[in-house]
C-alpha cells in the first residue's frame, strides 16, 4: 500500500496459472483508491475478496472479520462490495467459472 491510499492490485502467480495466463510476474490489474475510509485498505480488500471468492454471505464476511478482531458491520462490507467489487480481480465473474456449469461440486450438501 503507498502513503496517498491507494493499492495497486496484483494476481498472484498461483491464481494466474488457475486463469490459464503464463505471466510469472503477476498481472497488474489496476488501482484502488480506498482513501478516505476509516478502515485500512488491506481490511477492506479482504473483506471484498472473501466475499466474491467464496459462497459466503455478507453476515458470514462479517462474523469471520469479527473472529479476526475487526468490528465491521455487514451493510458496510455490502457497501464496499458494491464500490470495489467489480474492479477487483475477485469480482470479475470471467475470472471464476460457474460449478455448477464445470460438472465438479465443491460442497457438501
Amino acid at each position: 500500500m503507498r502513503a496517498d491510499g491507494i493499492v495497486r492490485l496484483v494476481i498472484g502467480v498461483a491464481e494466474v496459472d488457475d486463469l490459464g495466463v503464463d505471466t510469472p510476474e503477476g498481472i497488474i490489474v489496476g488501482e484502488v483508491s480506498y482513501k478516505g475510509h476509516r478502515f485500512p485498505a488491506e481490511i477492506i480488500a479482504h473483506c471484498v475478496w472473501l466475499y466474491h471468492r467464496f459462497p459466503l454471505s455478507l453476515r458470514e464476511v462479517e462474523e469471520l472479520m469479527l473472529v479476526r478482531g475487526v468490528i465491521v458491520s455487514y451493510e458496510t462490507i455490502r457497501q464496499w462490495c458494491a464500490k470495489f467489487g467489480p474492479v477487483t480481480p475477485a469480482g470479475c465473474a470471467a475470472a471464476n467459472p460457474d460449478p455448477a456449469t464445470s460438472g465438479i461440486s465443491t460442497r457438501c450438501s
